[in-house]
C-alpha cells in the first residue's frame, strides 16, 4: 500500500500545473470600426487583445489597390470593391483576425451632389409635409422627376398645379403634357429652337459645384447651408408650381423669411436630402439619383402623333385687315402704386394710317409722366408731348421723306410742329414703307410671319370671354417678335419667349374687330403663360383730323 501511495503523488501533484499552463496561453485578438469607406476618404480600425485595446499588431491589406492600411490601422478607400484588413499580435503571429470592407464612392457632398448636376442623368425629388405659411396651412405634397429626355411634375395636392410634364419627341418638337389618374391628355406641341425642357424647370444645375467646400459639416454629418443664393434655389424647388390661384411671390416671401436653417445630409453616393427648418415647421425634401424612362410619355408617343396646327381662317383675316396699315392701338394702363395706393392711368391711343403714325396720349397720362422724371427716357428729363411722324411725298413744301412731329401748347396755344430734317435719314427711314416697321405695328408683326402661319393653334387661356378665338404660335421668328415687344417684361421675370399670342374677335364691321397681341411665355416658378399688351381696333377707320389737314394743306408739286 505504501508503494502505491507513492506512485499516485506526482500525478496529483501535476495535474494543477497543467491547468494553469493552458489559461495563460489562450489570447483573442478583434478589429472594431466601420466596415464602409469612401474612394479618397478614410476609416480607423481599432485592434483588441483579450477586449483590451492594443497597438501591438501588424497591418495588411488583401489588395492595396481596393484599399490601403497604415500601421496604425488607419484605412484609404481607393476604388470601389471589397478587401480584407488583417492584423496580427507582433510578438505572436499565431494570434491573428481578418475585417471585411467595401469601398463605395464618396459620400462627400462635392461627388453626390456633382452627379445630380451632369447634363444626362435621372434623378427625382419628393417631398410630403404640411407648413404655415401666412398664417395658412400649406400642404407640400409633390414629386419631380427629371429624366434625360423629358420631366414630370406629379401631386395630389390642391396648394400645387395639376401634374404635369414635358417630353421630347424624335429630337425635332418638345410635347407639354397633362398627366390625369397616370393617363396623359393634351399633349401639346412646342418648339425645340429655343429651349429643351430642362430650361423650363428648376433642377440642380443652377447651383455650382465650387460652393460645396464652404458648407459647413456638423456633427450630425449635416452640411450646414449658409449661403443665400444656395437657399433660394432649393426653396424654388419648393415654390416653383405652386398654384396659380396662390400669390407665389408671398408664398415665395414667407418661404425665405421663415427658413431659419437648410442642411444637407447625404444619405449615400446616390441619394441626399435637403432639410428645411422653417419657423413653423421641419421639411424633408428627398433627392434621388434614378435608373428608369418616362414610360409613360413613352408609350403616349409612341401611339400617339402630336398634331402640328394648322392655319385657322381667323389668323389669315387678321393678316388681311392689318395689310392697309390702318387701325388703332390702345396704348394701355399705367399702374403703379404711391404711398400704398394703386394708380391706374389710361395711357391713350395711337393712330396707324398709311400717311401717318400719331401717338395721342391722355392730358392725365402727360400730366404723370412729366413730373415723374424716373419714367422719362433714358432720364433725359424730355417733356411729353402728343407726337408721330408723318410721310410726306410729291410736296414742294417739304421734300420726300418721313418727319417727326409734336403737338403741344405753345405761348398757351395748341400746334402743330413738323421738324424741318428727315426723320432719321441716316438709318434708311427715309420712306414710309421702310419707317413703318415699327415692331408695335400690326402689319409688320403679320408681315413677318408670313411664312410662318402654320405653325399657329388655337387655344383658350380663358383670358378672354368666348367671343374671342385665341391662337399660340410656337414658330422660331415668334418667339424672336415676342422678346421685342415684351423685352422689359421678359427681363423683368427671367422670362423665356416661347412664341406669339393672338387674341381675334370678329364682327361684321371691320372698325369694330378687335385684335390682341401678347406674349408666350415661360417663367420659372410659375409655368407657361401668356400675357398681352397690345390691343388693336378700328381697322380701316383710322385717322386723325389735325393731320388730315396738315397734309392737305401741304402745297402739291406744279401748284401756285
Amino acid at each position: 500500500m505504501k508503494k502505491s501511495f507513492l506512485i499516485l503523488c506526482p500525478l496529483l501533484l501535476c495535474t494543477p500545473i497543467l491547468t494553469s499552463c493552458n489559461q495563460t496561453t489562450q489570447e483573442t485578438l478583434l478589429i472594431k470600426g466601420n466596415n464602409r469607406v469612401g474612394i479618397n476618404e478614410y476609416i480607423d480600425l481599432s485592434a483588441y487583445l483579450n477586449d483590451e485595446l492594443t497597438d501591438n499588431v501588424i497591418w495588411s491589406s488583401s489588395d492595396p489597390s481596393i484599399a490601403s492600411v497604415s500601421s496604425i490601422g488607419m484605412v484609404k478607400g481607393l476604388k470601389v470593391g471589397t478587401v480584407i484588413i488583417s492584423c496580427v499580435l507582433s510578438n505572436n503571429k499565431n494570434v491573428s483576425n481578418t475585417f471585411e470592407v467595401s469601398v463605395h464612392e464618396s459620400y462627400s457632398l462635392s461627388n453626390v451632389m456633382g452627379k445630380f448636376i451632369k447634363d444626362k442623368v435621372a434623378y427625382k425629388t419628393s417631398v410630403n409635409n404640411t407648413i404655415k405659411i401666412n398664417n395658412q396651412n400649406i400642404d407640400i405634397k409633390f414629386e419631380e422627376k427629371y429624366y434625360t429626355d423629358s420631366y414630370l411634375f406629379i401631386s395630389s395636392s390642391i396648394d400645387y398645379e395639376s401634374s404635369f410634364g414635358y417630353g421630347e419627341e424624335n429630337d425635332t418638337t418638345i410635347v407639354y403634357h397633362y398627366d390625369y389618374n397616370n393617363d396623359i391628355t393634351n399633349a401639346e406641341f412646342l418648339r425645340t429652337e429655343v429651349y429643351n425642357y430642362r430650361s423650363l424647370t428648376y433642377d440642380l444645375q443652377d447651383l455650382s459645384i465650387n460652393d460645396f467646400a464652404n458648407y459647413n459639416l456638423n456633427d450630425n454629418n449635416e452640411y450646414e447651408i449658409l449661403e443665400n443664393n444656395t437657399k433660394t434655389t432649393f426653396i424654388s424647388f419648393i415654390n416653383q408650381n405652386f398654384n396659380t390661384t396662390n400669390d407665389k411671390t408671398s408664398v415665395y416671401q414667407s418661404l425665405s423669411n421663415g427658413l431659419t436653417s437648410l442642411k444637407i445630409k447625404v444619405q449615400d453616393e446616390n441619394n441626399f436630402s435637403a432639410i428645411y427648418d422653417f419657423s413653423s415647421s421641419i421639411v424633408t425634401m428627398n433627392f434621388s439619383l434614378i435608373n428608369e424612362e418616362n414610360t409613360l410619355l413613352n408609350n403616349y408617343l409612341s401611339k400617339n402623333s402630336i398634331g402640328k396646327p394648322t392655319v385657322e381662317s381667323d389668323i389669315l383675316k387678321i393678316k388681311d385687315l392689318s395689310r392697309n396699315h390702318n387701325y388703332i392701338r390702345d396704348l394701355g394702363r399705367y399702374v403703379d402704386i404711391v404711398d400704398g395706393k394703386k394708380i391706374e392711368i389710361n395711357m391713350g391711343t395711337c393712330y396707324y394710317t398709311e400717311n401717318y403714325i400719331y401717338y395721342d396720349f391722355t392730358d392725365e397720362y402727360i400730366e404723370y409722366y412729366n413730373a415723374h422724371p424716373e419714367l422719362q427716357i433714358n432720364n433725359s428729363n424730355k417733356t411729353l408731348f402728343d407726337f408721330g411722324y408723318i410721310n410726306i411725298s410729291s410736296k414742294t413744301t417739304k421734300s420726300d421723306g418721313v418727319y417727326y412731329f409734336e403737338y403741344k401748347s405753345i405761348d398757351g396755344e395748341m400746334k402743330l410742329m413738323v421738324s424741318n430734317d428727315k426723320y432719321r435719314e441716316e438709318n434708311n427711314f427715309t420712306n414710309y414703307t421702310k419707317y413703318y416697321e415699327f415692331i408695335e405695328n400690326l402689319t409688320w408683326i403679320m408681315d413677318y410671319t408670313d411664312d410662318k402661319l402654320f405653325t399657329y393653334e388655337k387655344t383658350n387661356t380663358n383670358t378672354f370671354d368666348e367671343s374671342y378665338n385665341e391662337y399660340v404660335s410656337n414658330s422660331l421668328d415668334c418667339a424672336d417678335i415676342t422678346y421685342y415687344l415684351f423685352q422689359d417684361y421678359i427681363t423683368a421675370f427671367d422670362a423665356t419667349p416661347l412664341g406669339l399670342f393672338l387674341a381675334y374677335k370678329n364682327a361684321n364691321e371691320e372698325k369694330d374687330c378687335v385684335v390682341y397681341v401678347g406674349a408666350y411665355l415661360y417663367v420659372k416658378g410659375a409655368g407657361v403663360f401668356d400675357y398681352q399688351n397690345y390691343s388693336y381696333s378700328g381697322f380701316n377707320s383710322s385717322n386723325v383730323k389735325l393731320i388730315d389737314d396738315y397734309l392737305l394743306n401741304l402745297k402739291w408739286e406744279g401748284e401756285s
